[in-house]
Protein backbone atom coordinates (compact mmCIF):
# COMPACT_ATOMS: atom_id res chain seq x y z
CA UNK A 1 0.00 0.00 0.00
CA UNK A 2 1.63 3.68 -0.63
CA UNK A 3 2.25 5.78 1.99
CA UNK A 4 2.01 9.18 1.78
CA UNK A 5 2.81 12.23 4.34
CA UNK A 6 1.62 15.56 3.84
CA UNK A 7 2.71 18.81 5.26
CA UNK A 8 0.04 21.59 5.96
CA UNK A 9 0.54 25.26 5.76
CA UNK A 10 -1.20 28.64 5.15
CA UNK A 11 -4.18 28.28 2.68
CA UNK A 12 -7.47 26.57 2.05
CA UNK A 13 -8.73 22.84 1.89
CA UNK A 14 -5.52 21.33 4.01
CA UNK A 15 -8.15 19.74 6.43
CA UNK A 16 -10.04 18.25 3.57
CA UNK A 17 -7.11 16.79 1.50
CA UNK A 18 -5.99 14.96 4.83
CA UNK A 19 -9.41 13.67 5.64
CA UNK A 20 -9.31 12.43 2.02
CA UNK A 21 -5.90 10.51 2.37
CA UNK A 22 -6.90 9.15 5.43
CA UNK A 23 -10.27 7.95 4.16
CA UNK A 24 -9.00 6.36 1.53
CA UNK A 25 -6.09 4.53 4.17
CA UNK A 26 -2.63 6.26 2.15
CA UNK A 27 -1.97 8.95 5.13
CA UNK A 28 0.87 7.88 6.73
CA UNK A 29 1.69 11.26 8.40
CA UNK A 30 0.16 14.72 8.71
CA UNK A 31 2.35 17.69 9.74
CA UNK A 32 -0.06 20.64 10.87
CA UNK A 33 1.29 24.26 10.75
CA UNK A 34 -2.26 25.71 11.60
CA UNK A 35 -4.06 25.94 13.69
CA UNK A 36 -1.19 24.60 16.37
CA UNK A 37 2.14 23.28 14.67
CA UNK A 38 1.22 19.61 15.44
CA UNK A 39 2.21 16.09 13.89
CA UNK A 40 -0.06 13.19 13.36
CA UNK A 41 1.02 9.67 13.14
CA UNK A 42 -1.17 6.96 11.65
CA UNK A 43 -0.48 3.54 12.97
CA UNK A 44 -2.81 0.72 12.34
CA UNK A 45 -6.05 3.52 11.69
CA UNK A 46 -5.04 4.88 15.36
CA UNK A 47 -4.07 8.59 14.91
CA UNK A 48 -1.63 9.97 17.41
CA UNK A 49 -1.23 13.79 17.81
CA UNK A 50 1.86 15.65 19.51
CA UNK A 51 1.38 19.24 19.55
CA UNK A 52 4.01 21.67 20.24
CA UNK A 53 2.38 24.34 22.27
CA UNK A 54 6.15 25.75 22.98
CA UNK A 55 6.48 26.75 19.25
CA UNK A 56 2.96 28.43 19.19
CA UNK A 57 3.81 30.56 22.51
CA UNK A 58 7.12 31.34 20.71
CA UNK A 59 5.19 32.03 17.31
CA UNK A 60 2.60 34.60 19.40
CA UNK A 61 5.29 36.49 21.14
CA UNK A 62 7.13 37.13 17.83
CA UNK A 63 4.27 38.60 16.09
CA UNK A 64 2.69 40.59 19.26
CA UNK A 65 6.43 42.38 19.33
CA UNK A 66 6.76 42.86 15.86
CA UNK A 67 3.36 44.35 15.45
CA UNK A 68 4.54 47.18 18.19
CA UNK A 69 7.68 48.03 15.82
CA UNK A 70 7.18 51.14 14.16
CA UNK A 71 6.98 51.33 10.42
CA UNK A 72 8.08 47.41 10.01
CA UNK A 73 5.24 46.53 11.73
CA UNK A 74 3.44 46.20 8.41
CA UNK A 75 5.96 44.09 6.98
CA UNK A 76 5.46 40.21 7.14
CA UNK A 77 9.13 39.52 8.28
CA UNK A 78 8.40 37.14 10.85
CA UNK A 79 6.66 34.84 8.44
CA UNK A 80 10.62 33.98 7.18
CA UNK A 81 11.79 33.23 10.51
CA UNK A 82 9.26 30.94 11.90
CA UNK A 83 7.73 28.86 8.86
CA UNK A 84 11.40 27.25 8.42
CA UNK A 85 11.78 26.41 11.61
CA UNK A 86 8.81 24.29 11.80
CA UNK A 87 9.62 22.90 8.42
CA UNK A 88 13.12 21.87 10.47
CA UNK A 89 11.15 20.38 13.26
CA UNK A 90 9.11 18.46 10.65
CA UNK A 91 12.06 17.30 9.26
CA UNK A 92 13.22 15.81 11.85
CA UNK A 93 10.37 13.70 12.54
CA UNK A 94 9.26 13.06 8.96
CA UNK A 95 8.34 9.21 8.78
CA UNK A 96 9.84 6.71 5.41
CA UNK A 97 6.89 7.67 2.95
CA UNK A 98 6.26 6.85 -0.65
CA UNK A 99 5.37 10.18 -1.95
CA UNK A 100 5.20 13.57 0.34
CA UNK A 101 3.26 16.25 -0.02
CA UNK A 102 4.77 19.74 1.10
CA UNK A 103 2.86 22.93 1.96
CA UNK A 104 4.23 25.86 0.16
CA UNK A 105 6.21 27.95 2.09
CA UNK A 106 6.67 25.14 4.95
CA UNK A 107 8.53 22.14 3.32
CA UNK A 108 11.37 23.04 2.21
CA UNK A 109 13.67 20.79 4.66
CA UNK A 110 10.85 18.38 4.77
CA UNK A 111 10.96 17.62 0.86
CA UNK A 112 14.60 17.38 0.67
CA UNK A 113 14.30 15.07 3.57
CA UNK A 114 11.81 12.77 2.24
CA UNK A 115 13.97 12.59 -1.32
CA UNK A 116 16.31 10.83 1.16
CA UNK A 117 13.78 8.05 1.73
CA UNK A 118 13.57 7.91 -1.87
CA UNK A 119 10.00 9.44 -1.71
CA UNK A 120 7.86 11.31 -4.76
CA UNK A 121 7.22 15.02 -4.07
CA UNK A 122 4.45 17.05 -4.69
CA UNK A 123 4.67 21.03 -3.70
CA UNK A 124 0.90 22.24 -3.04
CA UNK A 125 0.74 25.37 -4.10
CA UNK A 126 -2.30 27.55 -3.57
CA UNK A 127 -1.21 30.79 -5.67
CA UNK A 128 0.40 31.91 -8.65
CA UNK A 129 4.52 31.57 -9.14
CA UNK A 130 6.18 34.02 -6.70
CA UNK A 131 7.50 35.92 -9.18
CA UNK A 132 4.30 36.50 -10.80
CA UNK A 133 2.70 37.40 -7.76
CA UNK A 134 5.56 39.67 -6.17
CA UNK A 135 4.98 41.93 -9.93
CA UNK A 136 1.56 41.96 -9.91
CA UNK A 137 1.30 42.84 -5.97
CA UNK A 138 4.06 45.51 -6.56
CA UNK A 139 2.70 47.07 -9.41
CA UNK A 140 -0.62 47.41 -7.30
CA UNK A 141 0.61 48.74 -4.01
CA UNK A 142 2.75 51.50 -6.29
CA UNK A 143 -0.49 52.29 -7.50
CA UNK A 144 -2.95 52.58 -4.86
CA UNK A 145 -0.95 52.08 -2.13
CA UNK A 146 -0.71 56.18 -1.17
CA UNK A 147 2.66 55.66 -0.34
CA UNK A 148 2.80 53.33 1.94
CA UNK A 149 5.39 50.25 2.60
CA UNK A 150 5.36 47.15 4.25
CA UNK A 151 1.65 45.45 2.64
CA UNK A 152 0.02 42.33 3.56
CA UNK A 153 0.62 40.12 0.41
CA UNK A 154 4.35 41.43 -0.08
CA UNK A 155 6.82 38.55 0.33
CA UNK A 156 10.16 39.00 2.61
CA UNK A 157 12.93 38.63 0.18
CA UNK A 158 14.26 35.20 2.38
CA UNK A 159 11.11 33.78 1.54
CA UNK A 160 10.46 34.42 -1.72
CA UNK A 161 14.20 32.80 -2.26
CA UNK A 162 12.73 29.53 0.09
CA UNK A 163 9.96 29.40 -2.31
CA UNK A 164 11.93 28.96 -5.36
CA UNK A 165 13.45 26.21 -3.88
CA UNK A 166 10.60 24.13 -3.09
CA UNK A 167 10.32 24.70 -7.11
CA UNK A 168 13.42 23.54 -7.77
CA UNK A 169 13.25 20.29 -5.40
CA UNK A 170 10.17 19.34 -5.92
CA UNK A 171 9.38 16.44 -8.43
CA UNK A 172 5.49 18.34 -9.53
CA UNK A 173 3.94 21.06 -8.20
CA UNK A 174 -0.10 20.80 -7.67
CA UNK A 175 -1.99 24.10 -8.49
CA UNK A 176 -5.86 25.25 -8.56
CA UNK A 177 -6.20 26.55 -11.78
CA UNK A 178 -4.99 27.34 -15.62
CA UNK A 179 -4.14 30.63 -14.26
CA UNK A 180 -1.84 29.51 -11.70
CA UNK A 181 0.00 26.82 -14.42
CA UNK A 182 0.42 29.46 -16.85
CA UNK A 183 2.72 31.47 -14.83
CA UNK A 184 5.07 29.21 -14.23
CA UNK A 185 5.35 28.38 -17.69
CA UNK A 186 5.97 32.29 -18.16
CA UNK A 187 8.61 31.96 -15.71
CA UNK A 188 10.13 28.70 -17.28
CA UNK A 189 8.92 25.78 -15.27
CA UNK A 190 7.88 22.70 -17.52
CA UNK A 191 4.41 22.46 -17.75
CA UNK A 192 5.04 18.71 -17.51
CA UNK A 193 5.34 19.42 -13.91
CA UNK A 194 2.57 21.06 -13.25
CA UNK A 195 -0.67 19.09 -12.28
CA UNK A 196 -4.42 21.23 -12.06
CA UNK A 197 -6.41 20.42 -9.49
CA UNK A 198 -9.20 22.69 -8.85
CA UNK A 199 -11.47 22.97 -5.65
CA UNK A 200 -14.76 21.49 -4.88
CA UNK A 201 -18.30 23.25 -2.79
CA UNK A 202 -20.04 21.88 -0.38
CA UNK A 203 -23.09 21.53 -2.44
CA UNK A 204 -25.10 20.67 0.61
CA UNK A 205 -24.43 23.47 2.22
CA UNK A 206 -24.08 25.64 -0.57
CA UNK A 207 -27.96 26.09 -2.23
CA UNK A 208 -29.73 28.51 -3.70
CA UNK A 209 -32.46 29.99 -1.61
CA UNK A 210 -36.46 29.36 -1.85
CA UNK A 211 -37.39 32.74 -3.29
CA UNK A 212 -36.00 36.09 -5.17
CA UNK A 213 -35.59 38.67 -3.12
CA UNK A 214 -37.18 42.31 -4.16
CA UNK A 215 -35.61 45.28 -3.86
CA UNK A 216 -32.43 47.05 -5.20
CA UNK A 217 -30.22 44.75 -7.21
CA UNK A 218 -27.87 43.58 -4.51
CA UNK A 219 -24.09 43.11 -5.87
CA UNK A 220 -21.89 40.98 -3.66
CA UNK A 221 -18.44 41.05 -3.46
CA UNK A 222 -16.55 38.05 -0.81
CA UNK A 223 -13.29 37.81 0.61
CA UNK A 224 -10.36 39.81 2.59
CA UNK A 225 -10.68 43.85 1.54
CA UNK A 226 -7.07 43.83 0.31
CA UNK A 227 -5.74 45.71 -2.85
CA UNK A 228 -4.59 41.94 -3.76
CA UNK A 229 -8.67 40.86 -4.51
CA UNK A 230 -8.91 43.97 -6.64
CA UNK A 231 -11.73 45.99 -5.00
CA UNK A 232 -10.54 49.06 -5.91
CA UNK A 233 -11.65 48.32 -9.33
CA UNK A 234 -15.17 46.75 -8.32
CA UNK A 235 -15.64 50.08 -5.98
CA UNK A 236 -14.60 52.26 -9.26
CA UNK A 237 -16.99 50.77 -11.33
CA UNK A 238 -19.60 50.63 -8.40
CA UNK A 239 -19.87 54.38 -7.79
CA UNK A 240 -20.04 55.13 -11.49
CA UNK A 241 -23.28 53.59 -11.52
CA UNK A 242 -25.85 56.12 -10.69
CA UNK A 243 -28.72 53.98 -10.23
CA UNK A 244 -30.28 54.27 -6.44
CA UNK A 245 -31.79 50.80 -6.85
CA UNK A 246 -28.59 49.38 -6.38
CA UNK A 247 -26.50 48.35 -3.60
CA UNK A 248 -22.75 46.71 -3.12
CA UNK A 249 -22.14 44.15 0.18
CA UNK A 250 -18.67 43.63 1.01
CA UNK A 251 -18.35 40.81 3.02
CA UNK A 252 -14.72 39.88 4.78
CA UNK A 253 -11.91 40.80 6.96
CA UNK A 254 -10.59 44.45 6.23
CA UNK A 255 -6.88 44.98 5.92
CA UNK A 256 -5.54 48.54 6.78
CA UNK A 257 -4.03 49.03 3.93
CA UNK A 258 -7.90 49.09 2.07
CA UNK A 259 -9.01 51.64 4.34
CA UNK A 260 -7.53 54.90 2.02
CA UNK A 261 -9.89 52.99 -1.04
CA UNK A 262 -12.77 52.70 1.16
CA UNK A 263 -12.52 56.44 1.97
CA UNK A 264 -11.64 57.01 -1.52
CA UNK A 265 -15.01 55.44 -2.62
CA UNK A 266 -17.12 55.92 0.34
CA UNK A 267 -20.67 55.67 -1.16
CA UNK A 268 -24.15 55.39 1.01
CA UNK A 269 -25.20 52.56 -1.42
CA UNK A 270 -21.83 50.48 -0.28
CA UNK A 271 -22.49 48.30 2.93
CA UNK A 272 -18.81 46.68 4.55
CA UNK A 273 -19.94 44.07 7.08
CA UNK A 274 -16.35 42.81 7.94
CA UNK A 275 -15.73 38.70 8.76
CA UNK A 276 -19.05 36.93 9.22
CA UNK A 277 -19.62 32.85 10.48
CA UNK A 278 -19.99 30.52 7.68
CA UNK A 279 -23.35 29.31 8.31
CA UNK A 280 -24.20 33.58 7.50
CA UNK A 281 -22.38 33.81 4.48
CA UNK A 282 -24.91 31.13 2.39
CA UNK A 283 -27.47 33.70 3.32
CA UNK A 284 -25.57 36.47 1.74
CA UNK A 285 -24.94 34.30 -1.45
CA UNK A 286 -28.94 33.63 -1.08
CA UNK A 287 -29.68 37.25 -1.06
CA UNK A 288 -27.70 38.45 -3.70
CA UNK A 289 -28.08 39.34 -7.65
CA UNK A 290 -24.68 38.65 -8.32
CA UNK A 291 -21.12 38.25 -6.92
CA UNK A 292 -17.99 40.19 -8.36
CA UNK A 293 -15.02 38.32 -8.03
CA UNK A 294 -12.32 41.45 -9.19
CA UNK A 295 -8.56 39.85 -7.84
CA UNK A 296 -5.50 40.94 -9.97
CA UNK A 297 -3.88 37.59 -9.08
CA UNK A 298 -5.55 34.93 -7.42
CA UNK A 299 -5.19 31.12 -8.14
CA UNK A 300 -8.66 29.90 -7.74
CA UNK A 301 -11.55 31.87 -5.14
CA UNK A 302 -13.63 29.31 -3.94
CA UNK A 303 -16.08 32.05 -3.22
CA UNK A 304 -16.84 31.72 -6.98
CA UNK A 305 -18.12 28.52 -6.66
CA UNK A 306 -19.61 28.89 -3.50
CA UNK A 307 -21.72 32.17 -5.14
CA UNK A 308 -22.37 29.55 -8.24
CA UNK A 309 -23.55 26.90 -6.03
CA UNK A 310 -26.15 28.88 -4.41
CA UNK A 311 -27.35 29.66 -7.89
CA UNK A 312 -25.83 33.46 -8.16
CA UNK A 313 -24.12 34.16 -11.05
CA UNK A 314 -20.92 35.32 -11.34
CA UNK A 315 -18.40 38.56 -12.78
CA UNK A 316 -14.56 37.08 -12.50
CA UNK A 317 -11.47 38.24 -13.86
CA UNK A 318 -9.17 36.29 -16.04
CA UNK A 319 -6.60 36.39 -13.11
CA UNK A 320 -8.04 33.97 -11.16
CA UNK A 321 -9.97 30.64 -11.49
CA UNK A 322 -12.77 32.58 -13.83
CA UNK A 323 -11.70 30.70 -17.04
CA UNK A 324 -11.81 27.75 -15.31
CA UNK A 325 -15.64 27.88 -13.73
CA UNK A 326 -17.27 30.46 -16.25
CA UNK A 327 -18.45 30.13 -19.08
CA UNK A 328 -18.76 33.79 -20.35
CA UNK A 329 -22.18 34.48 -21.06
CA UNK A 330 -23.49 31.63 -19.77
CA UNK A 331 -23.49 31.53 -16.08
CA UNK A 332 -21.56 34.69 -15.42
CA UNK A 333 -19.19 36.17 -17.36
CA UNK A 334 -15.40 37.09 -17.65
CA UNK A 335 -13.30 40.54 -17.26
CA UNK A 336 -9.72 41.55 -17.63
CA UNK A 337 -8.31 42.03 -14.11
CA UNK A 338 -8.39 46.52 -13.57
CA UNK A 339 -10.83 46.93 -16.03
CA UNK A 340 -13.45 48.50 -14.08
CA UNK A 341 -15.08 49.55 -17.23
CA UNK A 342 -16.19 45.70 -18.09
CA UNK A 343 -16.96 45.23 -14.61
CA UNK A 344 -19.21 48.52 -14.87
CA UNK A 345 -20.73 46.72 -18.46
CA UNK A 346 -21.92 43.47 -17.37
CA UNK A 347 -23.15 44.88 -13.65
CA UNK A 348 -25.64 47.05 -16.10
CA UNK A 349 -26.92 44.20 -18.22
CA UNK A 350 -27.39 42.23 -15.35
CA UNK A 351 -29.70 45.13 -13.62
CA UNK A 352 -31.68 45.45 -17.26
CA UNK A 353 -32.14 41.56 -17.98
CA UNK A 354 -33.17 40.59 -14.81
CA UNK A 355 -34.49 37.24 -16.00
CA UNK A 356 -31.45 36.72 -17.67
CA UNK A 357 -29.35 36.77 -14.57
CA UNK A 358 -31.41 34.33 -12.99
CA UNK A 359 -31.31 32.11 -16.00
CA UNK A 360 -27.46 32.42 -15.37
CA UNK A 361 -27.49 31.43 -12.06
CA UNK A 362 -29.29 28.25 -12.45
CA UNK A 363 -27.27 27.24 -14.47
CA UNK A 364 -23.69 27.83 -11.95
CA UNK A 365 -25.80 25.75 -9.98
CA UNK A 366 -25.71 23.00 -12.34
CA UNK A 367 -22.27 23.47 -13.57
CA UNK A 368 -21.10 22.98 -9.72
CA UNK A 369 -23.27 20.10 -9.44
CA UNK A 370 -21.62 18.40 -12.57
CA UNK A 371 -18.21 18.63 -12.20
CA UNK A 372 -17.11 21.00 -8.69
CA UNK A 373 -18.76 19.26 -5.17
CA UNK A 374 -16.52 17.98 -2.69
CA UNK A 375 -16.46 14.54 -3.98
CA UNK A 376 -15.76 15.79 -7.26
CA UNK A 377 -12.41 17.33 -5.83
CA UNK A 378 -11.70 14.30 -3.21
CA UNK A 379 -11.75 11.97 -6.57
CA UNK A 380 -9.32 14.51 -8.55
CA UNK A 381 -7.13 14.57 -5.45
CA UNK A 382 -6.68 11.04 -5.52
CA UNK A 383 -6.14 10.67 -9.31
CA UNK A 384 -3.58 13.18 -8.98
CA UNK A 385 -1.59 11.70 -6.26
CA UNK A 386 -2.15 8.63 -8.48
CA UNK A 387 -0.13 10.13 -11.40
CA UNK A 388 2.40 11.11 -9.28
CA UNK A 389 3.46 8.14 -7.63
CA UNK A 390 2.53 5.93 -11.02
Amino acid sequence: MTNISISVGPGQNGSLIVETLATAGLLKQALWTFPELAIENIESNERKIEVFRSFGLLQRSVWAAWRRVPHYKYFETPRSWLLPLADRIFANRLVKCDLFIGWLQVSLSSMLQAKQFGARVVLEHQMSHISTWTDLVTEEYRAWGEGRTGFHSIFPDRMVKRINEEYETADFINVLSNYSKQSFIDNGINQNKIAITPFGVDSIKFTPGTFRRGGAFRILYVGRLELLKGIQYLLRAFVGIKRKDVELIMVGPILPEILPILKKFQDDRVTVTGGVSRDRLVEYYRDADVLVFPSINDAFGLVVLEAMSCGVPVIATDHSCGEDLVTDGEDGFIVNAKNSDQIKERLCYMMENPVRSIEMGAKARKKVESGFTIDHYRNRYLEMCSRVIG
